[in-house]
């Protein structure tokens, strides 16, 4: 019960913080599920969260997709995606790479928790700086194919989707639309894999803790909206940013268990 009630709350400051910062679900409900579970567990639990909240924006603005777009983003996404989905499971099998110490204390070096610590650290330094300006001349496919196959390892595909998307100067609605429509796709395809090789592996993702997760999201959702008329972003966006670098370098560096 307490494992629940931390991820329902986490969850709901998670929501909140999204429209606060800037910040995507998924990059900043990652610490909170990492701290419940390993990090295998926490990748694919966040995944049905993240994929709970783009489907109602998806329902919102779905008639507002650039299908396109959609076709030559999402279709290399999916397939991106089940090959990352594929890889995180295999990361688990994958020996340590070593210990180093400090200050008389001793920390492990684990591939996944160094895959997963430095996405998270490099994508919220590059949100929190502007990194995604846009990126322009590659092919879609491309940047489909990796977004999708980063969503599958690790759970961070909004950063790199956003920035092909800002590249084809969108109007806000079509960002959105298509934007959550991809990542819905790419969330029921990591999920399905997931589902599948954690059963190979003798474990399972913790649905009681996805549906705390959803429930705290939409407490957070509703408190968001509240908060983004009262609260000063910038100085949010600025501590949450270099908060979640911080946890993905203690993570990465195995300081963080």
């Amino acid at each position: 019960m307490a494992t629940l009630l931390f991820i329902a709350a986490g969850a709901a400051a998670a929501s909140t913080l999204t429209f606060l910062t800037g910040f995507g679900l998924g990059t900043i409900l990652m610490p909170v599920f990492l701290l419940a579970m390993g990090p295998a567990l926490a990748v694919a639990a966040v995944a049905p969260v993240h994929l709970f909240h783009n489907l109602g924006k998806f329902l919102l603005l779905r008639s507002q997709v650039d299908r396109q777009v959609l076709v030559q983003f999402g279709v290399p996404a999916l397939g991106g995606a089940a090959f990352g989905a594929w890889g995180l499971a295999r990361l688990t099998d994958v020996p340590g790479l070593g210990t180093w110490s400090l200050l008389g204390e001793t920390f492990a070096l684990c591939p996944l928790k160094l895959t997963i610590g430095l996405s998270l650290a490099g994508f919220s330094g590059w949100e929190l700086l502007g990194g995604g300006k846009g990126i322009r001349g590659v092919p879609l496919w491309t940047g489909g194919l990796v977004s999708g196959f980063l969503g599958g390892l690790t759970g961070h595909q909004g950063a790199m989707r956003s920035a092909f998307f800002l590249g084809k100067d969108f109007p806000k609605e079509t960002f959105l639309a298509t934007g959550a429509a991809v990542a819905c796709g790419v969330d029921i395809t990591r999920i399905a894999v997931y589902v599948q090789l954690f059963q190979s592996l003798g474990s399972s993702i913790p649905w009681s803790v996805v549906g705390a997760g959803i429930a705290g999201a939409l407490v957070g959702l509703w408190a968001g909206r509240i908060g983004l008329r009262k609260m000063p972003v910038a100085a949010f966006r600025r501590i949450i940013g270099i908060a979640l670098m911080g946890f993905g370098l203690g993570l990465a560096s195995g300081v963080i268990c």
